[in-house]
């Protein structure tokens, strides 16, 4: 979902707030300008949800350790 954003302000008057590794990827790529916003923005608050009737499903615990382990290197 957030990979369409770089593309939907290239080359028009549209202006994105991202995450700044992202952008920083999509600016490798397509004609980007970053610029750090004018303004303190809270810190955005990531959860993870699934049905409580797969909680002993194998497949969802792999996904969910898998996430919890790529945002805490990414935060390293």
């Amino acid at each position: 979902m957030f990979g369409l954003v770089p593309e939907a302000v290239v080359e028009s008057d549209l202006i994105a707030i991202m995450n700044r590794r992202l952008a920083q990827h999509y600016a490798k790529y397509m004609p980007l300008k970053i610029l750090q916003l004018p303004l303190e923005i809270k810190p955005v608050r990531m959860m993870l949800q699934w049905n409580k009737y797969r909680n002993n499903d194998p497949g969802i615990q792999w996904m969910r350790r898998a996430i919890v382990e790529t945002i805490k290197a990414e935060a390293a």
